[in-house]
Formats: C-alpha cells, sequence, structure tokens
C-alpha cells in the first residue's frame, strides 16, 4: 500500500530546512531505512532515510527547496499501484504554503560535473550554497561571490569557506551599523544600535515557547538541596576524571543521573500529552539546554540512568563542544522527554524563575549555582553548600503531589550522591 514520506521532526529550534540532493529517482526500488536524500538545516547536515519499502513513485521538491518538518515530500508504494488520491491528498494539504514544487513528471537533476574554473554565481546571482554555509559566511564576513566551490555543481562547501578564511577573497567583517529601520519601527532611527530579524532558530524557538506559554498551565516549586556530600565526592573524582579520562566534571552530570533516578520512582513527570492521552514514558531521555551566543540549543541524553557518572559527563562535554562547533546530529538534538536547563552559568546572587517547558514535555528542571549558606546544624551555626532546584510542570498532567514526590527524590540522590555511582 502507498504510503506518503514526510520529512521527519528535527527537534527543537531546528529551522531553514533545504533539500542538497536526492539519492534515487521516480522508479526506483528503496529498502527500509535507505537513504533518500541529504538536507540541511541551520544546525545540521542528514540523511533522511526511507520509512517504508517500495518503490519511489513521485517527488514533490527538488534541491533548494526550503521545507518544515513534517511536510510530505515524496509518495513511495508499488509499482502500478494508483496514487492519484494520494498526490492530490499532498497536493490540497501543500496549497498555500510558500513552497516551489517539481512540475508534474519532472525529477531533481543531479548536480552537473564541476567544470575546471567551477563558477560558484548562477546567472541570476545566486549563490550555490547550503544555510549554513551562507550563515558561516555571514559570521566570518566571506563574500561568497568571490569563492570558488569545490562541491557538485560548483556548489560552495564549508570547508570552501574555511579554506578561503587565509586567501584574499576574505573580505574584512565591517564594524556593527545601524539597520534601515522598518517603516513601521516607533524607534527613531539614530537610537537603534540593531535590528535582528526575528526568522530562522530565533523565529522557531519562539514560536514553540509562545505555544507552550498559552496552552499549558505551568506551575513551579522549588527545592534546596544541601550539596556537602555531592562537593566533596566531585572534589574527590575530578583529578581523576581529568588527568585519567580528560573529563571535566561539573555538577551537572550528578543532576542529570539524579532526573533519571527520580524518573524511575515517579514516572508521571516522564509524559507526553498527546490528545486526551497522558502518554508514560519508561526511561529519561534528559534534553540539557546549552546556550550559543543568544541562541538555545538542547542535545540529549538518552536513557542517562543505564549510563555511569563518567559516560554522562563524557557525553555531556562532547555535546557541548558539538554545538560550539555546529557538529550535532540528528539525533543527539531528538528523543528528549524531560529538560534540565542550567541557571547556575551565571552568578545572579539568586536562583528563582520559571523555565518554560518544551512541549509536548510535561516537566522542565533548573538548577541554580551551589552556594555557601549560613545554616543552623544541630544547635550551631554553620557554613555548607547549597543548591536551588526548580521544578516547573504542566499542571494538567503533574499535579501537586507527584510534582513534589518527584523533586523529593532529586533532593534525595543529590544529598547522597554515592547512589548515583551505584548505577
Amino acid at each position: 500500500m502507498a504510503k506518503i514520506i514526510r520529512m521527519p521532526v528535527l527537534g527543537i529550534a531546528i529551522a531553514n530546512i533545504s533539500i542538497n540532493e536526492w539519492f534515487v529517482k521516480e522508479g526506483d526500488e528503496v529498502a527500509k531505512g535507505q537513504p533518500l536524500l541529504d538536507v540541511q538545516t541551520d544546525k545540521i547536515t542528514m540523511e533522511v532515510p526511507s520509512e517504508e519499502a517500495g518503490v519511489l513513485r513521485k517527488f514533490f521538491f527538488g534541491t533548494e527547496a526550503e521545507l518544515t518538518d513534517g511536510i510530505p515530500i515524496a509518495i513511495i508504494g508499488d509499482a502500478k499501484e494508483d496514487i492519484s488520491q494520494l498526490i492530490a491528498q499532498v497536493e490540497n494539504e501543500l496549497q498555500g504554503l510558500d513552497v516551489p514544487q517539481l512540475e508534474s513528471g519532472s525529477q531533481p537533476q543531479a548536480a552537473p560535473i564541476p567544470a575546471a574554473e567551477p563558477e560558484p554565481v548562477q546567472s541570476d546571482g545566486k549563490v550555490l550554497a547550503t544555510p549554513l554555509v551562507k550563515r558561516i559566511a555571514r559570521e566570518k564576513g566571506i563574500d561568497l561571490s568571490k569563492v570558488r566551490g569545490t562541491g557538485p555543481g560548483s556548489r560552495i562547501t564549508k570547508g570552501d569557506v574555511l579554506a578561503s578564511e587565509i586567501v584574499p577573497a576574505v573580505v574584512s567583517k565591517p564594524p556593527l551599523q545601524r539597520k534601515t529601520t522598518p517603516e513601521k519601527s516607533r524607534v527613531p532611527q539614530e537610537e537603534i544600535l540593531d535590528i535582528i530579524p526575528m526568522k530562522g532558530t530565533r523565529k522557531v524557538i519562539a514560536d514553540n515557547m509562545v505555544r507552550s506559554a498559552q496552552t499549558i498551565p505551568h506551575y513551579t516549586i522549588d527545592a534546596d538541596v544541601d550539596c556537602t556530600r555531592m562537593v566533596a565526592l566531585r572534589n574527590k573524582l575530578k583529578d581523576d576524571f581529568r588527568e585519567m579520562h580528560s573529563v571535566d566534571l561539573t555538577y551537572v552530570p550528578f543532576v542529570v543521573k539524579a532526573m533519571a533516578l527520580a524518573v524511575d520512582d515517579v514516572p508521571l513527570v516522564n509524559s507526553i500529552l498527546e490528545g486526551d492521552q497522558i502518554v508514560v514514558q519508561r526511561f529519561a531521555n534528559v534534553g540539557v539546554a546549552v546556550a550559543k551566543d543568544d541562541l538555545l540549543y538542547v542535545p540529549v541524553i538518552k536513557k542517562p540512568i543505564e549510563k555511569s557518572l563518567l559516560e554522562v559527563s563524557r557525553e555531556l562535554m562532547d555535546l557541548a563542544i558539538r554545538v560550539r562547533e555546529d557538529r550535532l546530529e540528528l539525533n543527539q538534538l531528538t528523543g528528549s522527554t524531560i529538560t534540565l536547563t542550567n541557571m547556575g552559568i551565571v552568578d545572579l546572587g539568586s536562583d528563582s524563575g520559571t523555565s518554560v517547558i518544551n512541549p509536548p514535555e510535561v516537566a522542565v528542571i533548573c538548577m541554580g549555582r551551589v552556594r555557601d549558606r549560613v545554616v543552623p546544624v544541630e544547635g550551631e551555626v554553620c557554613i555548607r553548600p547549597f543548591m536551588r532546584l526548580l521544578f516547573t510542570y504542566d499542571h494538567r498532567v503533574v499535579m501537586g503531589i507527584p510534582g513534589s514526590k518527584f523533586a523529593q527524590q532529586m533532593k534525595h540522590y543529590l544529598e547522597n550522591p554515592e547512589l548515583l555511582l551505584a548505577t
């Protein structure tokens, strides 16, 4: 039976999905899991595998098409099967979308072999480069019209841009200048420092957060964690982690492990809401918010309950490096069931606030900085390190009692960190 193949959902804040290359043509046999096409986003380059086995009957988009996740891109079925109803369904779905489709009967053309002197700019002035390459060039102040492309069809690759930094094709980056004031701006032009377009990754994040705030009834509780034993354990382990494994041990892996164990105790916080169903998931996959510049990425630690503290630490360090170098892969950005954000990276003197839930998840935890605090202990005044944890829940799913129990369990594991080493 013929089926519609859709662009996979690539995770929060993925934007600017464009098709680089189709690996098959109409009429080709494809196996389930076989790569169908190569796509480029503003964060990653990836191959999209076929969800079905059969004959690729129809494409809907060619190369350079800018798409969104979930959009239909092809039909796979039997060679002689009538697919007219599916084609009509897709065309009806795509009505009103500003995405150029292939003309009936046409197919994406294979990229031509580069000439000896490739020209990276088409006759219409369009630079042959993916959105990611264009963004890298903008950030580095490189004029792509002066860069020779070595990719298929003279396409400019990321390597071409990076290599051009050491040759005269580089144009020095101009100083920050005021941009033209939009017609409807109420701010006088002389008062404007910069205008940042609300598009791409920034718009995807904004739309997701607006949807979360408008549709999810948030509530937040907090817990103060005595970190005396966790600080002592970290101090005991950190030199060995660094010298033997080249890993810098922070407090984040402790919190990730505690979240996974607490989910095992209170599974309801590890749910997603699907229509009128609460789907409770067996294992926690912890999305850890990582900042780059002024944007936020959420790579995922899969099943940390099955990993050692060292493994979680190593994976967190690798993901942070990948974020900074724009090397995140699809499987590292998808599949989170609960999210952790770290307010402790800045010293505000206070760790209060409400995080916004990443739908369809129902919980987000914010960890604060470990701070010394004066506290009474058995009638004595002592100074001990404390961390504040903030738990924000979707009240439709996680009500007061399970939310408090989850917070209590996380506090228990962090105050008894030896338990985190036992798994």
